[in-house]
């Protein structure tokens, strides 16, 4: 009996598609045997916190029986503490939610997922058990002080604001207390609630002859009763997190006949024509000083160069002023101090002592101020780690901060910036490169390179365009693929924001039906789902929340002949600017100039708080406020397991600051580490047990596919790492500042100290009484915001002529913790 080849034909070639398209294993006695594929992909968080929504990512890729339950559950010290069952009907991706108790404590918390099917009556189809990490921090809580500094009997005003991650209030239980320079605690107020507004708002006197030094204020909030109860008793905090605490500063200070205000800038540069200032002179009756002056400049080395036990001569000029009429000014040329001490006045401080004498009184006093001399020098910074990983044909951006010496933005004309570089192939075969390109106005050079399909290692170095301008190393390592398959995630939103859409485009270099998608912030997985691919790109867009602010992660991956193939991007979501708080004086009111009216705006029905402080203080950072950069560093600690997106902090004029953020690449090299997570015991009947570390996106892995991790031969349970090439380093040699890889992955994420010998800011000016004298208290108040958006305060204003600099917050119930971001003076 014949067999049409007619029919033949065509069969043999399916069954060759189909054998192909699979991995193919030999077996001794039957043959060829299709390997199976992946079937589940689970992605959680691994860290939690008391009263947290845990959210996970269940994907099933391939249904191999007619249902599949996937029941997870979190326990802590082998008790069940939350648990949920999903049931999968077909391919999908679901969204797994668990609620922490609010009264968990710590222990040894773990996380079991299983997998089942018909009721479980023919056992597990997989099972996963890994650690998870208790932090039993779940708000940030902001503690205000009405000025940075008291004397002896003054009143201190402070306020208490809790808020979650997302910056919405949350009201609880809290314990405030204070500690003197001791550590002794001199005050306590337990179970103390906001009021409706969410703020606490306290108050208490210093005695007369307090211990002087460095006073803080602790809050112990929403722990559990049993912790309270222990720190309680103990006066101890058990756990990292349960203390927020908010420093101020107690000095001894009696009031002098006479009071020398220096004013004067705190850096200048050494091409500037001079240091100028003025003197200001006056009696504590409130007159000004009659008599003579006497300037004395020192130049002095910076406190971190000086010798201890060594008694320095400083080079010295002493001008005199023969009529001090209460207020004069003064100018040293730089040429004249560059002649004192015969060498540039770069890195040194200059030391300004005003010494007046009063005829009327017969007695005299001494004022002082001191600024650093900062280099012309221009000074390359680059954002993020010098150690990266590339993708082949995938374009690198790399962002570096050109700044001056005392940390501002370049202001010269001279604004070019040139980037040289290597690029060796997987050959062994190495090629140069060379551009340049201009600083933008912002102060940040960016420099784009596209890594050619053989690459496998980069070097860029990039240079100020100066002689002898030191330059600034980047080295790159190829992603490790086995297949050479790669994936890769961009987003064309240079600014995202909550309430808006951020655009995303994901690439593959190989034709896939299906890729997966996940974005996490705060510790937590936010929203999670899979995209059909009919190209080898798509782009597609996702709502930005406030659960999203301040850095987000968005993890994409897909299956590809049982490989996971995976790639990741950190960006920062602007979230601080929702609850916009604009105030302002309006000073034609009362000409009298004995009141004051005070204008706010923010969203209706919303809590204000108001607080002033002179700018004479304000101006060299002495300022209390809560700041954008303040909110924004606190919120980061709740996402510490996972990296953030590029970010630099400028510094301004009046001790300013500002914090920019770009979209950051992920750092893992493949990946196990582009996801990366923690020990993982892992069991399924065709796939064997992995072990990750904790790093890069901060997220748990479960899966029966194959999560590469670059080969090597590295014995980590005795101290040795791997390095992205394979090769090894002692755990002894990380952040050491010593490269023992070539790609630098010992030092990959090391945060180094930085280390300035100058002055700090606030020690650089001598306080007088006006300082002490002023409280602030005439604008220590807190309202709620008129139905309209707006509210009108009228106040009496201080007898003590001086500038003050207003700032405010506001909390509303539905855009959350605002701030004013720029204070009206």
């Amino acid at each position: 009996m014949g067999i049409s080849t007619g029919v033949l034909g065509p069969l043999v070639v399916i069954l060759g598609v189909l054998l192909t398209s699979q991995t193919l294993s030999v077996e001794a006695d039957s043959g060829y045997r299709l390997a199976r594929r992946a079937s589940y992909f689970i992605t959680a968080p691994r860290k939690i916190h008391p009263n947290m929504v845990m959210q996970m990512s269940v994907s099933v890729i391939e249904l191999y029986y007619d249902n599949m339950n996937v029941r997870s559950i979190i326990r802590r010290n082998n008790e069940e503490i939350a648990s949920s069952n999903n049931l999968f009907l077909m391919p999908g991706t679901q969204m797994v939610q668990m609620l922490i108790p609010d009264n968990s404590e710590q222990g040894n918390y773990s996380l079991r997922v299983e997998g089942t099917s018909n009721g479980g009556q023919s056992g597990y189809i997989f099972w996963n058990e890994t650690d998870l990490e208790f932090q039993p921090k779940q708000v940030a809580v902001f503690i205000q002080t009405n000025k940075p500094f008291y004397c002896q009997g003054q009143k201190v005003l402070f306020r208490v604001m809790p808020v979650k991650s997302n910056l919405i209030s949350r009201s609880g239980s809290m314990d405030i207390y204070i500690e003197d320079s001791t550590g002794t605690t001199v005050r306590r107020w337990l179970s103390m609630q906001t009021n409706a507004g969410g703020v606490l708002d306290m108050e208490f006197n210093l005695s007369e002859q307090p211990d002087y030094g460095d006073w803080k204020i602790k809050v112990k909030a929403f722990v559990s009763h049993l912790i309270a109860q222990i720190t309680s008793i103990l006066s101890i905090s058990l756990f990292k997190g349960d203390w927020y605490e908010k420093d101020f500063k107690v000095d001894e200070f009696w009031v002098t006949a006479i009071d020398i205000n220096v004013t004067m800038p705190t850096d200048i540069f050494e091409d500037e024509f001079g240091l100028a200032g003025t003197i200001i002179g006056n009696l504590s009756l409130g007159h000004p000083v009659r008599g003579t002056c006497q300037v004395k400049l020192e130049v002095r080395l910076p406190p971190g160069e000086q010798e201890e036990g060594v008694d320095y001569a400083w080079p010295t000029i002493e001008k005199d002023t023969r009529f001090f009429p209460g207020a004069t000014d003064f100018l040293f040329t730089m040429k004249e101090i560059e002649e004192l001490i015969g060498e540039s006045v770069a890195g040194k401080e200059l030391y300004v002592e005003a010494y007046a004498y009063d005829w009327f009184l017969v007695q005299g006093a001494t004022g002082w101020a001191m600024t650093v001399v900062h280099s012309n020098v221009v000074d390359l910074e680059l954002l993020g780690d010098t150690s990266r990983t590339f993708k082949p044909n995938q374009t690198m951006d790399v962002y570096y901060a050109v700044k001056n010496r005392d940390g501002t933005r370049i202001n010269k004309w001279r604004r070019q910036v040139t980037v040289s570089g290597s690029e060796q192939s997987v050959s062994g075969s190495t090629t140069t490169f060379e551009h340049k390109f201009l600083v933008g106005d912002d102060g940040i050079a960016h420099f784009q390179y596209k890594p050619k399909e053989d690459a496998q290692f980069i070097r860029i170095a990039a240079s100020y365009d100066t002689i002898g301008q030191k330059s600034v190393e980047l080295t790159a390592y190829r992603h490790f693929s086995p297949t050479n398959s790669y994936i890769y995630i961009t987003s064309s939103t240079s600014q995202p924001m909550v309430d808006h859409y951020m655009v995303f485009t994901v690439t593959t270099n190989s034709l896939v039906e299906r890729i997966f998608y996940l974005i996490a912030a705060g510790g937590n997985i936010i929203t999670g789902d899979s995209l059909e691919m009919s190209t080898r790109q798509k782009t597609f867009s996702v709502a930005l929340s406030r659960d999203m602010i301040p850095q987000s992660h968005i993890v994409v991956w897909h299956v590809y002949e049982d490989e996971v193939i995976a790639d990741s991007m950190n960006f920062y979501v602007n979230g601080t600017r929702l609850n916009e708080v604009d105030v302002n004086f309006n000073r034609g009111k009362d000409f009298t100039g004995d009141t004051i009216e005070i204008n706010s705006w923010t969203d209706p029905s919303s809590y204000i708080g108001f607080q002033a402080i002179g700018y004479d203080l304000w101006a060299y950072g002495f300022h209390p406020f809560i700041t954008e950069t303040d909110v924004i560093r606190e919120l980061e600690t709740f996402d510490t397991l996972a990296n953030s997106s590029f970010q630099y902090q400028w510094r301004l004029p009046e001790q300013q600051d500002e914090l920019i953020h770009y979209p950051a690449p992920t750092y893992g090299v493949d990946a196990n580490t582009t996801f990366v997570v923690g020990f993982s015991l892992s069991y399924s009947p065709f796939h064997h047990e992995q072990n990750y570390d904790p790093q890069y996106a901060g997220l748990l892995v479960f899966t029966d596919a194959n999560v590469t991790r670059v080969t090597h031969y590295c014995n980590e349970s005795t101290g040795w790492h791997p390095c992205m090439d394979g090769t090894c380093y002692l755990i002894d040699q990380r952040c050491d500042g010593v490269r023992q890889c070539i790609d630098g992955q010992d030092e990959m994420g090391c945060v180094y100290p930085v280390v300035d010998t100058h002055t700090p800011v606030r020690d650089r000016r001598g306080l007088v009484t006006q300082h002490y004298a002023m409280v602030g208290e005439w604008l220590w108040a807190g309202h709620f915001i008129m139905p309209y958006g707006r509210l009108d305060l009228t106040t009496d204003v201080p007898d003590e002529p001086m500038p003050w600099v207003l700032s405010a917050f506001a909390i509303s119930r539905d855009l959350g913790f605002g701030i004013t971001h720029t204070p009206p003076r």
